[in-house]
């Protein structure tokens, strides 16, 4: 059945010093620690992995899927996401894709620094991040929904997130953002990573796991590290659900 939240928020965009916020505060977590450290702390794709593929009515974009994989007899990484793109009914949150097949990289990020500060991560990505030459791969819907994740739980034995998944608009009505990050000329790759936020009450009750979108050059280095400040944000975050504080 679905549930209803509330409507995006108007923009996505977060800073660098935001995203590394976010990244050492999932690092924080005894066991979103071991996830980043032995099954991902995020995923890789090229940008013509996530284009649009067709134009619709409002509140259209980009949805991925938290995955997690358990069955060592399958060739699926540990812990990834899985998109697809589509419209969907902002006051229902879907339990299962609407598309038959999703994208997703095989290609996983792991967390090798010697320690977890604000500074290691700082250079963790400062340093770039690996670049794989595959393409995307597909996901049947079949596969995807036997391996959706509410990411795990925390200490007191709660789900880290409520809901399966996590939404980008493109269209423009709530924001242009997205679009904006595929269309900007040094972008060649996506990087989505994995966050922490338990600042709201919003994030409590829904999805205290985030997915960062970062723009990535050629060559795996942060596009936010080279930008002008006339430059529209290479870094997103604030997807639905929930919206954050405005």
């Amino acid at each position: 059945m679905e549930t209803k939240a509330s409507s995006p928020q108007r923009s996505y965009k977060i800073s660098f010093d935001q995203a590394v916020d976010l990244i050492f505060a999932f690092l924080s977590e005894f066991e979103l620690y071991n996830m980043a450290t032995n099954e991902a702390i995020g995923g890789v794709l090229h940008k013509s992995s996530l284009e649009t593929m067709k134009k619709s009515d409002v509140y259209y974009g980009c949805m991925s899927w938290f995955c997690r994989n358990t069955d060592i007899n399958n060739n699926f990484p540990g812990f990834f996401l899985a998109f697809e793109d589509g419209e969907y009914d902002i006051e229902n949150v879907p339990n299962v894709p609407k598309n038959e097949k999703l994208v997703y990289s095989s290609h996983s990020i792991l967390y090798k620094q010697n320690s977890v500060s604000k500074r290691e991560v700082s250079d963790f990505l400062k340093n770039g991040l690996s670049i794989s030459p595959d393409p995307a791969k597909v996901l049947d819907k079949s596969d995807c929904v036997r391996i959706l994740s509410q990411v795990a739980l925390d200490k007191s034995g709660k789900s880290y997130n409520k809901y399966y998944c996590s939404f980008f608009e493109n269209k423009g009505f709530t924001s242009y953002e997205f679009s904006d990050l595929l269309n900007d000329p040094q972008t060649e790759y996506i990087a989505y990573l994995f966050g922490y936020d338990d600042s709201t009450q919003f994030y409590k009750d829904t999805n205290r796991v985030r997915v960062i979108l970062m723009g990535l050059t050629a060559n795996g280095k942060p596009i936010a590290l080279q930008e002008s400040i006339n430059s529209s944000s290479s870094i997103l975050q604030h997807s639905w659900p929930p919206p954050p504080n405005s």
